[in-house]
């Protein structure tokens, strides 16, 4: 079904509310959502171009997002838009269900799918929206410098396809931390976003691979694209004899690097010997700890085990 709301005198909005996630699922299987562009600028955490293109020509089955987490995920989205209500004195409307797809005027294949759409903002002028986000303590370094740049890409691709002026990303860190950032529509950033989209859905009509790129994200999905042999011998290009070499030359270069690494510990925990702790030159302390492990089963048996690590910096600075 679909619902109209009429934010503003000269703005329509059409929504497409599916009614459940696995029809929203669905839906979003057709073209790019917002929160996947972002795989085609190479700042995704989750996505490469090869790894969506696989998703979208259904060769492989991602597993289901852990339930509890997507519960507290969307549990969590109208408290913090609640509390952006009371920082920031604006009013936010849902749009429907948390299942309602927006499809861009000219190009069918992306969407996006915005929480909250901002109705009133006594601070700002055009047409707004909210996008909530809730991220764990340890990830708070993330939002030090403001929006981290894949969700940049994310409330760009939903400014394109709503034709939307500005977007708010608030942010609860750790529970108990609240931010929020207002992101202006940049024209040119769309206008790239849109042209990689519309490159990227061509590999997908054309069931075409994209290029692959050198991510541990994309060479997962290569060998799930192809995890069995079949006894055929084929001619490789030229390219094969650089990437061959390359891999060669990693390989060695690893090798190196892992002797080099396990000589410096052996001097160290040679130097350490039976201590707990020892201090270097330049004021740094290092620790070598002694850890238990109760086992787990009858062939694990408890055993212990010492950790290097560095436990205060020189003269009080972070490290």
């Amino acid at each position: 079904m679909t619902a109209t709301a009429n934010l503003e005198p000269s703005s329509d909005l059409i929504l497409t509310d599916y009614g459940s996630r696995e029809k929203w699922l669905a839906a979003r299987g057709n073209s790019i959502g917002a929160s996947e562009s972002a795989a085609l600028f190479g700042v995704s955490p989750w996505e490469t171009p090869v790894s969506l293109w696989a998703k979208k020509t259904d060769r492989v089955q991602e597993p289901e997002i852990d339930g509890e987490w997507l519960t507290w995920g969307l549990l969590l989205e109208e408290p913090i838009a609640k509390r952006y209500e009371q920082v920031t004195g604006r009013t936010t409307w849902r749009g429907g269900s948390p299942y309602c797809i927006a499809r861009h005027p000219r190009f069918e294949f992306m969407t996006s799918t915005p929480d909250f759409y901002v109705t009133f903002a006594p601070d700002r002028t055009g047409n707004g929206m909210l996008q909530c986000k809730n991220t764990m303590a340890p990830r708070a370094h993330d939002w030090d410098e403001g929006v981290p740049d894949h969700i940049v890409i994310q409330v760009q691709h939903e400014m394109a396809v709503t034709g939307r002026e500005w977007v708010s990303v608030a942010v609860l860190i750790g529970g108990n931390e609240f931010k929020y950032f207002d992101v202006e529509r940049n024209q040119n950033v769309i206008d790239e976003i849109e042209e990689q989209c519309r490159i990227f859905w061509g590999y997908v009509e054309r069931d075409e691979q994209p290029p692959v790129d050198g991510s541990e994200r994309t060479q997962e999905v290569i060998k799930r694209l192809h995890p069995a042999d079949n006894g055929n011998t084929i001619e490789l290009d030229e390219n094969a004899m650089d990437w061959w070499a390359a891999l060669e030359a990693a390989k060695a270069a690893e090798k190196v690097a892992k002797d080099a690494k396990t000589e410096a510990d052996t001097h160290l925990r040679d130097a350490i010997g039976a201590n707990t702790f020892a201090k270097l030159p330049d004021g740094r302390l290092l620790s070598l700890k002694t850890t238990p492990n109760p086992g787990y089963t009858s062939v694990v048996k408890p055993y212990t085990y010492r950790t290097l690590r560095e436990v205060k910096a020189a003269k009080g600075r972070k490290r």
